[in-house]
C-alpha cells in the first residue's frame, strides 16, 4: 500500500495502486508505518534537520477519504488511527509536502492538508469536502484543522457547506493550496521533491521546526494530540451508548447490580460486546461510587439463551485485518482488569455453555456458580487451535491451582458438566433448576456478600492481593494482548514489518 524511497535529502512516501487509495485501519497503519521509518532514520542530534517529506499517491486519486466498506463498530478506529497519523505528521522534525496527484475527496483533504505545504495537479482532480452531501458529520479534529488551515472564513464555508468541487487553479486561488502545477502527477511529486530539497538545505533544528509548527497550528496539534480528542461527537457517543445497552441490561435487586448479557445468541466476545460489558460495569462503578464507595453492594453477571459465552468472535475475526484482533484481546484484557478492581464482590451465573474466552470472563469473578442441567465448561482453544494469551494462563493458574485438574481442563480440553466442574473445583457451586434459578441463587449469595459492608476499596485490593498473578497480567497496560509470549516478540515485530514493507 505504500512505498518510501529517500530521493537526495527527500523522503518521498508512495500510496500505491491504482485505485481509490480509501483510508481504511490498514491503509492508515501503513503510513503511520512510514512515517515511523522516515522518524527513525533521520539524522540523530537536530532531530530531522536537513531532510523533508513529500507525501504523493499513484493512479487517478491522492485519497477518497474513509473506506464506507469498513463496518460501522470499527469505525473508531479507522477516524481515531487518521488522528493519530495526522498528530504523526505535525509533530515530525522537517517539512512536509503533499504532492496532490489526483482527487483529495473528504479525509484525503484532511490528510493533504496535515502537512505543511500543499502541491496539487493543475490538470486534473478537484479538491472536495465531501461530507456534507454524503451525510457524514465532521470530526472534531477535522474541524480544527480547517479552521488553523484554511482561516477565511468564507472560503472555508464554501470549502465544506456548500461543499465546492475546487479544481487546483480555484484551490490555489482560495488559498488552500499553495501552488497548482501542471505538466501531470511526475511534475507535481518532481516539483515537490525540489521544494523538499530547498527546504532541507536550510538545516534547521527538526526538534524546533516541529514546535514551531504546532505553535502556528495550534488548534489543530490540540485536536489531534489529546487522547480521544475528536473521534465523534456526543451524538456518535449516545448512539454508541444505545448499541451497547441493546446488549446488555442493568438493574438493580435489593443491593445487587444484575448484568444480563441479552439475546438468544452464543454471546461471542467482540469489541461491541466486550466494550457494551465494560460500559455496564463503569455504570456500576460509578453508581457504587456516590452511594459511598461501594460498600454493601454485589455485581451477578448472567446471560440469557444457551450460552453464557462462546469464547471469542471467530467469524468476526475472519472480516477484519489481523491488527484489529488485538482490540478484541486487548479489549477483554481490559474487561478482566474492571472486574478484578471493582469495589464489591463479584459472582458469575453461568446460565448456560461458558467456552474458551467465555470461561475466562466467568472466572474473573469472585464466584462462579453454573447450572446443573444444561451446559458445559470448556477451555476449547487446544481443539481449535488457538493459543492462550499471557493474561489466560495467568488467571487459570491463580483461579484452578490444582496442576493436574489445570492440566485437564487446558492440555485435554475436557468439556466439564457443572457436576464435574464443581467436583473440580473449577466452579463454586452447581445450582438445578434452571437458568433462573442460577441467577436466583447468584443474587441471594450476593445480598449475604453485600450485607457485610466491607470497604470497598479494601475488599478490591484484598482481591488483587489473592489473584496477584491474574491481576499483574491484566492490570499491565499492553500485557497479554499477543500470543502466549507477551504482547509481540521480535520475531513477530519483524514479520509485521515485513508486511508493511510489501504493502
Amino acid at each position: 500500500m505504500c512505498t518510501l524511497e529517500k530521493r537526495g535529502r527527500v523522503y518521498v512516501l508512495t500510496i500505491t495502486g491504482d485505485h481509490q487509495h480509501r483510508l481504511n485501519p490498514t491503509l492508515i497503519s501503513a503510513i503511520r508505518a512510514a512515517v515511523a521509518r522516515v522518524r527513525s532514520a533521520a539524522p540523530p542530534g537536530g532531530g530531522g534537520s536537513g531532510s523533508a517529506l513529500v507525501t504523493a499517491a499513484e493512479g487517478k486519486f491522492f485519497s477518497n477519504g474513509f473506506d464506507e466498506s469498513v463496518p460501522a463498530e470499527h469505525h473508531g478506529a479507522m477516524t481515531g488511527g487518521l488522528r493519530r497519523a495526522v498528530a504523526d505528521l505535525l509533530s515530525l522534525p522537517m517539512p512536509t509536502i503533499a504532492a496532490v496527484t489526483g482527487h483529495a475527496a473528504a479525509a484525503g483533504c484532511l490528510l493533504a492538508l496535515s502537512h505543511d505545504y500543499v502541491l496539487m495537479r493543475a490538470d486534473r482532480g478537484f479538491f472536495y469536502m465531501s461530507e456534507l452531501d454524503i451525510g457524514v458529520r465532521l470530526p472534531d479534529y477535522f474541524n480544527a484543522a480547517l479552521r488553523d488551515k484554511i482561516p477565511a472564513a468564507r472560503t472555508r464555508r464554501d470549502v465544506v457547506m456548500r461543499p465546492a468541487r475546487m479544481t487546483a487553479a480555484e484551490a490555489e486561488s482560495a488559498g488552500i493550496v499553495d501552488r497548482a502545477v501542471g505538466g501531470g502527477a511526475a511534475a507535481v511529486v518532481e516539483e515537490a521533491v525540489r521544494m523538499g530539497e530547498e527546504l532541507a538545505a536550510r538545516n534547521w533544528n527538526g526538534e524546533v521546526y516541529a514546535s514551531a509548527r504546532k505553535g502556528v497550528f495550534p488548534e489543530m496539534w490540540r485536536a489531534v494530540a489529546e487522547k480521544g480528542g475528536g473521534d465523534g461527537d456526543e451524538e456518535e457517543k449516545e448512539k454508541k451508548g444505545a448499541a451497547e445497552r441493546e446488549m446488555c441490561t442493568l438493574e438493580k435487586r435489593g443491593r445487587v447490580y444484575v448484568l444480563t448479557i441479552t439475546g438468544g445468541e452464543e454471546h461471542r466476545l467482540n469489541p461491541t460486546l466486550i466494550s457494551a460489558i465494560r460500559a455496564a460495569l463503569a455504570r456500576v462503578r460509578s453508581a457504587a461510587l456516590r452511594g459511598g464507595g461501594g460498600g454493601g453492594g454485589a455485581l451477578v453477571i448472567a446471560a440469557e439463551g444457551k450460552f453464557f459465552s462462546n469464547g471469542f468472535d471467530l467469524a468476526w475475526a475472519k472480516t477484519v485485518p489481523a491488527e484489529h484482533h488485538a482490540a478484541m484481546v486487548g479489549g477483554l484484557r481490559r474487561a478482566v482488569a474492571d472486574l478484578l478492581s471493582l469495589p464489591m464482590p463479584t459472582i458469575a451465573a453461568v446460565t448456560g455453555h461458558a467456552v474458551a474466552a467465555g470461561c475466562l470472563l466467568a472466572l474473573s469473578h469472585d464466584y462462579v456458580l453454573m447450572r446443573a442441567d444444561r451446559g458445559f465448561f470448556y477451555m476449547s482453544e487446544l481443539d481449535i487451535g488457538i493459543r492462550l494469551t499471557d493474561y489466560f494462563n495467568a488467571a487459570l493458574r491463580n483461579k484452578i491451582p490444582a496442576a493436574r485438574t489445570r492440566r485437564d481442563v487446558v492440555m485435554r480440553a475436557a468439556r466439564m458438566t457443572a457436576a464435574e466442574a464443581e467436583s473440580a473445583g473449577v466452579v463454586d457451586r452447581a445450582v438445578g433448576g434452571g437458568a433462573a434459578a442460577v441467577v436466583e441463587e447468584a443474587v441471594r449469595m450476593g445480598e449475604e456478600l453485600a450485607a457485610r459492608n466491607w470497604d470497598s476499596e479494601v475488599y478490591a485490593s484484598v482481591r488483587k492481593g489473592v489473584f496477584a498473578e491474574m491481576w499483574r497480567a491484566v492490570a499491565e497496560e499492553g500485557d497479554g494482548d499477543g500470543d502466549g509470549d507477551g504482547d509481540e516478540d521480535d520475531e513477530e515485530k519483524e514479520k509485521k514489518g515485513a508486511a508493511r514493507s510489501r504493502l
